[in-house]
């Protein structure tokens, strides 16, 4: 069985999008206002 974390997410901007027949958005939101992840350098 599992129990709910009990951390606060208080002030937390994390975001999740779904992910439909692994294509997953690119690039990428980071926060909830939908900012998008920059690129990693190569």
């Amino acid at each position: 069985m599992s129990k709910p974390n009990p951390l606060s997410v208080n002030g937390s901007t994390f975001t999740t999008e779904k992910v439909e027949a692994g294509v997953y958005p690119e690039p990428p939101k980071i926060d909830s206002s939908g900012k998008l992840a920059k690129p990693l350098a190569p």
